[in-house]
């Protein structure tokens, strides 16, 4: 695998991070808007069905942010690895752009 690829990869993972934290922001304000709006109270078997749901949801977002965490870590080792073994010009490059 190329410093390319590997780059490539640790920004994919980055955006990947991001697009799981505007999903999680915009699930937040849609649920809290429609609790708000509510009119009448909820039963207790929506309650839990909504509960439950949120749960589901926490879970399956935070298991793709630690994946991409996973490969963020394992990527910039691989990287950094790759440039103390290069050139010290290429070691300076690549630590700026993990620092992005």
């Amino acid at each position: 695998m190329t410093e390319s690829d590997l780059i490539d990869i640790f920004f994919k993972a980055r955006g990947n991070i991001q697009f799981f934290w505007n999903i999680y922001a915009v699930i937040i304000l849609a649920l809290m808007g429609w609790l708000i709006s509510l009119k009448q109270d909820l039963s207790w078997q929506v309650k839990l069905l909504v509960s439950c749901g949120f749960i589901v949801f926490i879970i399956i977002n935070i298991s793709g942010q630690l994946r991409s965490y996973e490969l963020i870590i394992a990527a910039k080792s691989d990287l950094l690895s790759m440039a103390h073994t290069d050139h010290a010009d290429k070691s300076q490059v690549i630590s700026a752009i993990l620092e992005i």
